[in-house]
């Protein structure tokens, strides 16, 4: 079979993801940056050096990470400008994803990333002023204002406005989690806990139910529980990311950064840039700071 020269070049960093990923699954993170810069030195494409950055973030090498985000933001063009805004706020980039959609008409998908990043920012004024703005409001959108609010200290309307998602969402595990955040942010931590415990009773095999509860109990310091809970809801979906999230912040509660870490290259493989991942690092450089 032939191959062009960009086809050879493709198969190569495929490659290379490939034993990249070996090497996280398998702790070697010693070995991870070199291949990494094989990749960037041979590559132009935003996206996979977006990739390449979120790599180095999973083995916690900050400068690595943001020395190719640097160069990414020079490759900024009409056809990738939202695509990369995305990755940048996904990896803690928020000034440089709103510089990159200033120019940008805004629809939808570009109200809704402005005032993800916002909000990020320290700014819920202008991330409530966007979501306004939105059309066609999504139930993200809607727990994102749920967040924005509370954060300007009207929990009254973020609580009045999470039990409306839950119900409109048939109590989807997003919701729940957005429900039980706002009572916790509120100090109505009981209640949050009543909240997941009444959706474990329901279903004790659903992984979504057995992640809330989790979730809920490390919430309230109660780290053992929110493991067995996590370890339950992963035993029935072993990538459910709520619930392996839960799981590298007990890991790291108990001093196993390595292996929390391993859980956020998990979820990076399946959803680079998720989150969640991004969070476990954040807490596993934090607790890094603090032995």
């Amino acid at each position: 079979m032939f191959f062009d020269s960009l086809g050879v070049i493709q198969m190569d960093i495929d490659r290379t993801f490939e034993s990249i990923n070996a090497c996280i699954g398998a702790g070697r993170m010693n070995e991870v940056r070199p291949m990494v810069d094989d990749i960037v030195s041979s590559c132009t494409d935003p996206m996979v050096m977006i990739k390449c950055a979120s790599i180095l973030k999973v083995i916690d090498d900050e400068y690595g990470c943001n020395d190719i985000l640097d160069a990414v933001v020079d490759l900024v063009s009409d056809d990738n400008r939202f695509s990369i805004a995305v990755a940048m706020r996904g990896l803690n980039r928020n000034e440089d994803a709103l510089d990159i959609l200033s120019g940008m008409k805004e629809n939808d998908s570009v109200l809704r990333e402005k005032a993800k990043a916002f909000l990020a920012t320290g700014d819920p004024d202008s991330s409530i002023s966007h979501i306004g703005r939105i059309v066609s409001l999504r139930a993200e959108d809607r727990i994102l204002l749920t967040d924005a609010l509370c954060a300007k200290g009207r929990f009254d309307e973020a609580h009045d406005l999470a039990k409306e998602i839950a119900e409109d969402e048939n109590n989807s595990y997003d919701s729940l989690v957005n429900l039980c955040t706002t009572l916790i942010k509120m100090g109505r931590n009981k209640d949050a806990i009543k909240t997941a415990k009444a959706h474990f009773k329901e279903d004790k095999k659903n992984p979504d139910a057995l992640a809330l509860g989790a979730f809920v109990m490390r919430i309230n310091g109660r780290t053992s529980a929110a493991a067995g809970f996590a370890h339950l809801a992963l035993k029935t979906d072993s990538g459910h990311i709520g619930a392996l999230e839960t799981m590298a912040l007990c890991l790291i509660e108990k001093k196993k950064i390595l292996e929390a870490k391993l859980l956020a290259g998990a979820i990076n493989e399946k959803d680079p840039g998720n989150p969640a991942a991004i969070r476990i690092l954040d807490a596993c450089r934090a607790a890094s700071i603090n032995r």
